[in-house]
């Protein structure tokens, strides 16, 4: 399906998809040719936007592009036509074309709460390889530009984005409400499926959490996925930037899966500890 937008304004809504798109640019033509040098199209599954020069030219590139998607990586291809001997075109002339794919990322993240932290996080993971979901109750607490690679959620209750959340994400609870947070805890606990969770907070909301999971009969295995006090114990801060490094730089082991470092100061502790910890 063709659609009316010009290849530069369909940029943006590919890139905010989250599904593979292409640019096709003519690099060099000779002779008589349907469009000239540097004209450019956009191709998705379903989708172009803008020609660069109709009838089979154009069907062979858009072909091309939807194989070149099924790589599941970026690609660069390059196509030399003869119009009249490849695509039977009267034109008589040859065109140069380059192909650029664009896969999206494969790691989601989700991040419930839009305050400071969550504010400042954004300006890190907003450059990273990552697909970002950003939800909250408050649409005015959301900027009026985001990342490329972010979107933003208004629910009147957060929980309800964990029902079409994909397997495998990741996710950060760091709302202004303790409530909601135990709310968005356990529906990310119960799905079972999550890779990473992390909670913002202090030792004693971790205890507490931790201890309440338990009367909710959740698993050992279970309670101790929960990452909380969330972040890197070996980067100190309590300025919503320095707790936002230290939970950007754990979310980036995540992705290379990397383990903490073996020097660092082990704040981080299992929810039997912090109960044995409160009795003494």
């Amino acid at each position: 399906m063709t659609t009316h937008l010009q290849w530069h304004q369909a940029i943006p809504l590919c890139e905010r998809a989250n599904q593979p798109w292409a640019i096709a640019t003519v690099l060099g033509v000779r002779g008589s040719t349907p469009r000239d040098a540097g004209t450019k199209m956009v191709i998705t599954a379903t989708e172009t936007y803008d020609t660069v020069g109709g009838g089979k030219l154009e069907w062979l590139i858009i072909n091309k592009a939807r194989e070149l998607f099924g790589t599941g990586k970026p690609e660069q291809h390059t196509e030399q036509l003869v119009l009249g001997q490849n695509t039977q075109q009267c034109c008589g002339g040859a065109v140069t074309l380059l192909l650029e794919t664009f896969i999206p990322a494969k790691n989601t993240l989700h991040i419930f709460g839009a305050g400071h932290v969550a504010h400042a996080l954004l300006k890190i993971v907003g450059e990273l390889d990552l697909r970002v979901h950003w939800i909250d109750n408050r649409p005015e607490q959301f900027p009026s530009v985001l990342p490329i690679n972010t979107q933003s959620h208004v629910y009147p209750n957060p929980v309800q984005h964990i029902e079409v959340m994909q397997p495998q994400a990741m996710a950060l609870v760091l709302t202004h409400d303790h409530s909601l947070d135990y709310q968005l805890c356990t529906a990310l606990l119960d799905r079972g499926d999550c890779r990473y969770i992390g909670l913002i907070g202090s030792r004693t909301k971790s205890l507490r959490f931790k201890k309440r999971l338990q009367s909710d009969a959740f698993s050992t295995d279970a309670i101790n996925a929960l990452n909380c006090p969330v972040g890197l114990d070996s980067v100190p801060g309590k300025q919503p930037m320095e707790v936002a490094v230290s939970i950007a730089g754990q979310i980036i082991q995540q992705l290379y899966c990397l383990p903490e470092p073996a020097t660092k100061k082990n704040n981080r502790v299992s929810w039997q500890q912090l109960v044995n910890e409160l009795a003494e």
